[in-house]
């Protein structure tokens, strides 16, 4: 987004937070961090907090001493993620960063709920990917017309949703010989669903800034099962089933959140709920996966209607960004 806003003349300054749990000295980290953000301070109009949740006491000064703060969270970080459990500190924190803002920036409409019960200051504003750079790693066509290799792609604590449907698609690669299943995830996994038939026709494959795009272009076909739950219906993105649209990969997806609206059974995708529907779905595809061809552009214009894109993504929030100054 950076780029965007320098174009429309808004100049940025860039904080990591740090990772305290690598920290060899966190006492000076933290320090050094607070005496970066506090310096940025003086010299800039507004201070834009994305996702992170400081101390109580520093989003308290922070909100004192700039001119415009601005929080930006797009997951139920009052929820909690599959194999975890809630988080108290996190939710006060939270509450207390929503209340201390002049604005508060919103993955989802779910979201945007939550935060009004805080503040009537509230924009929702979804994640956009880069267009160009998509286009890029996009195939034209699927690999195999008589094969299809599903993918699945996402953040290791989201393994527990595709290990929901071991079974059935364990069903799947048993009876179709020309199916496979590419998983790209983090290292360290909580769950390694369809493990016994890895080297068969089921692969891992680590995921990486420099080759997770190209490790997904070559799927035919996303797969994406979800719990229907809090955590899951206020997902500000569902990046990993934008990005296998926007390469024109059609999705096969549970109908929760977003994705109901998103994923239009039989055009760009399917919509699978229950565990017989999700046999039924992935076998006819492994059975003809020519059914798929004519989804692929269907998929890339699904991003486009949406407005998924990184321009898109921009043009909202350098908006929100001039009107709060205004």
């Amino acid at each position: 987004l950076i780029p965007y806003l320098e174009e429309a003349g808004i100049s940025t300054e860039t904080i990591a937070v740090p990772d305290l749990k690598d920290s060899f000295n966190e006492n000076y980290d933290k320090f050094t961090f607070a005496s970066r953000v506090l310096y940025s301070v003086t010299r800039n109009d507004i201070v834009y907090l994305q996702k992170a949740l400081l101390p109580t006491w520093f989003t308290k000064l922070l909100s004192t001493v700039s001119s415009t703060f601005v929080y930006d969270f797009d997951d139920a970080i009052y929820r909690s993620a599959p194999g975890k459990s809630i988080d108290e500190r996190k939710v006060r924190r939270l509450k207390t960063t929503i209340k201390q803002s002049d604005l508060t920036i919103t993955g989802s409409r779910n979201l945007s709920e939550y935060a009004q019960q805080y503040t009537d200051k509230v924009e929702c504003l979804h994640t956009g990917i880069p267009r160009r750079e998509y286009a890029k790693h996009r195939k034209s066509d699927i690999s195999d017309p008589k094969s299809v290799l599903f993918g699945w792609i996402g953040n290791p604590e989201n393994l527990y949703y595709l290990n929901d449907i071991e079974e059935q698609f364990d069903q799947i690669l048993e009876e179709h010989d020309d199916a496979k299943l590419r998983i790209i995830t983090g290292k360290d996994k909580p769950v390694c669903p369809l493990e016994d038939r890895r080297g068969e026709d089921v692969e891992y494959v680590e995921w990486s800034l420099e080759s997770a795009l190209s490790d997904l272009a070559d799927t035919d076909v996303g797969v994406r099962p979800l719990r229907n739950n809090e955590w899951t219906r206020s997902k500000g993105g569902f990046t990993s089933v934008i990005e296998c649209l926007a390469l024109g990969i059609p999705v096969v997806a549970s109908p929760v959140g977003l994705m109901k609206y998103l994923i239009e059974d039989g055009k760009n995708g399917y919509l699978a709920d229950e565990a017989d529907e999700w046999v039924e779905v992935l076998s006819m595809i492994a059975a003809e996966p020519e059914r798929i061809t004519p989804m692929r552009g269907r998929s890339i214009d699904s991003v486009t209607k949406y407005e998924f894109w990184t321009e898109n993504t921009a043009d909202g929030l350098i908006k929100i960004l001039q009107n709060i100054r205004n």
